[in-house]
């Protein structure tokens, strides 16, 4: 396909529910569709938004934990969820599962 093909083609944008609830995952993967299953009314949860001016976090960077039970560690920062302020951090921020 040519790339002028491609670029014609529309996006595809997800229309997401208002009572949405952003997790570590992108929308559109199943694990998403899990925790946000259509048809059940949740609450609203309130995060003060932070500007983009304030926003200093990008992956990559490294920081040190402020809060918490790692503060004081440090570490690079390995995904940014604006919609929520989550900053994770490798190695920090984890729960490990046993799956079978």
């Amino acid at each position: 396909m040519r790339l002028t093909a491609l670029l014609a083609l529309p996006n595809k944008v997800i229309k997401l529910p208002r009572d949405y609830r952003f997790g570590t995952s992108r929308p559109s993967t199943v694990a998403a569709q899990k925790k946000n299953p259509p048809g059940k009314r949740r609450s609203k949860i309130f995060v003060e938004p932070i500007s983009k001016d304030e926003w200093a976090y990008f992956r990559g960077d490294t920081v040190e934990v402020l809060f918490g039970k790692d503060t004081g560690k440090q570490g690079k920062v390995s995904q940014v969820i604006r919609a929520r302020n989550w900053v994770l951090v490798e190695n920090l921020n984890t729960v490990r599962h046993c799956g079978g």
